[in-house]
């Protein structure tokens, strides 16, 4: 199952008693743009309804996950037939969100169950570009592990890139600005300037990784060794006015061989007083699996115990 905790979407800053995310936008546009996201999720998915599915994407729209096959109608058929054909009660609730210009990334919790009431839940994480109201493409990562008891398995194929967006507010190009310091000056082969950039009380919300620096400092070793040489390859970029979004690889080589570990990740980050306060992460681990032949979560457990 995932490692997640499920957050409650609340717009803005506004919070309640509640675990709740946080909707970052910074203009009336972007707000808009993470108000398609959610209404596309609770029309399509938590009603049931394919139809509506027509509304929220554009003329030529681009799908770069070939598991849904192509446009529209390859989303449409897809959610019908394995989503909600396998999963009745299924629920898909955006749990984070952020928007720079026309972009989305939004990390999704889905959950419920088969037919024979067995339990399902997943994490994914959404990018959508919009114009004009509506999605023309959208790239995503999906924790393909938690799919495979269903049948759907990891597509091959490459993953594209897209170029990070130099446009925005000036909150949103410092926190930029500092996503790349980070990337520059704290490798994961060496954190002795993580205390620069990572507070000491950093919130984890993954199970498996303990809250604070030291724990930060603990999953950086525990993926060194799946991949001594590990090295990240950012891919995409959003951020907003106090959180970024980014999807990217983790990627390495197996000690002692030539066979390459690509861990594929959504990070996303609250920024606080110039550093990173709070981890939202989707995982996709199957390459490690491929490579081990075991679930590196069950190597973060025995670290920690």
């Amino acid at each position: 199952m995932g490692t997640r905790v499920p957050q409650r979407i609340s717009v803005g800053t506004e919070m309640s008693s509640a675990p709740e995310a946080t909707l970052d936008y910074s203009t009336p546009a972007e707000r808009e743009n993470l108000e398609r996201v959610d209404d596309l999720y609770q029309k399509v998915i938590d009603k049931k309804n394919l139809d509506a599915a027509d509304e929220f994407f554009g003329a030529g729209f681009v799908q770069h996950n070939p598991l849904y096959g192509e446009g529209v109608a390859g989303f449409k058929r897809f959610v019908g037939d394995f989503f909600l054909g396998t999963f009745p009660d299924l629920t898909a609730t955006v749990d984070l969100a952020v928007c720079q210009n026309d972009r989305v990334l939004a990390h999704i919790h889905w959950a419920g169950h088969d037919e024979s009431g067995r339990e399902f839940e997943l994490w994914t994480a959404d990018l959508y570009r919009f114009q004009d109201g509506r999605a023309v493409e959208h790239w995503d990562v999906i924790e393909y592990t938690e799919l495979v008891p269903w049948g759907p398995a990891r597509p091959g194929g490459p993953r594209p890139r897209g170029e990070f967006d130099l446009n925005g507010t000036p909150a949103q190009l410092a926190n930029l600005d500092l996503l790349t310091q980070v990337a520059q000056n704290v490798p994961l082969q060496d954190l002795s300037r993580a205390h620069e950039y990572f507070a000491e009380d950093f919130f984890q919300h993954d199970r498996m990784i303990r809250h604070g620096l030291d724990g930060f400092k603990e999953c950086c070793n525990n993926f060194l060794h799946l991949a001594p040489d590990m090295v990240v390859d950012p891919r995409h970029v959003v951020v907003g006015s106090h959180i970024v979004g980014t999807i990217w690889d983790w990627k390495g080589h197996k000690p002692g061989s030539d066979v390459e570990v690509v861990l594929v990740n959504s990070d996303c980050y609250r920024i606080e007083d110039g550093k990173f306060t709070e981890h939202w992460p989707v995982v996709d681990y199957t390459s490690a699996i491929e490579a081990y032949g075991y679930h590196p979560k069950d190597l973060f457990q025995k670290e920690s115990s």
